[in-house]
C-alpha cells in the first residue's frame, strides 16, 4: 500500500516494521542491557543496609566470657563470638556477621596497645 497524496511515496509495511523493531530495541535495552550494566557497575559496592553492612565496622566490648559476649555498634547491642579472648572496653573489628550474632577479631590498632597480646613472630 503506497500513499501518494504529498508526492512521497511511503510503504506503510516499512513503516510499521521499522516503528514496531525500533519498538523492541527500545524493551531488549530496558528490561536486559541497562540492568545488567547497572548490576555491573555496583556489583563491588559495599552494602549500604542490613546486616552485611556492620562487616569491617569496629565496635567495642560491653561484656565477654569465653568465646561469646556482648558489643556496642553505632549504638546498638549484638551478641558477638570470637575465637579471641576479649576484655570490657576492648576495640574489636567486625568479620562477619551470621544471623543475630556477629563474628569479631581483636582490632590491629588495640593489639598493638595491648602489652598482654602477642605479635606475630615474637616469642
Amino acid at each position: 500500500m503506497r500513499l501518494q497524496e504529498t508526492g512521497i511515496a511511503v510503504d506503510l509495511n516499512q513503516v510499521v516494521l521499522w516503528v514496531v523493531g525500533g519498538i523492541v530495541v527500545i524493551e531488549i535495552c530496558e528490561h536486559l542491557l541497562f540492568p545488567l550494566l547497572w548490576h555491573w557497575k555496583t556489583r563491588s559496592r559495599r552494602s549500604a543496609a542490613g546486616l552485611e553492612s556492620y562487616v569491617g565496622k569496629e565496635a567495642r566490648v560491653l561484656s565477654w566470657e569465653g568465646a561469646r559476649g556482648t558489643v556496642l555498634v553505632d549504638g546498638e547491642i549484638w551478641k558477638a563470638e570470637s575465637p579471641e579472648a576479649c576484655r570490657p572496653d576492648d576495640k574489636v573489628r567486625i568479620t562477619a556477621a551470621h544471623s543475630l550474632t556477629l563474628s569479631v577479631s581483636r582490632s590491629l590498632s588495640e593489639n598493638s596497645a595491648n602489652p598482654h597480646s602477642r605479635v606475630s613472630g615474637s616469642p
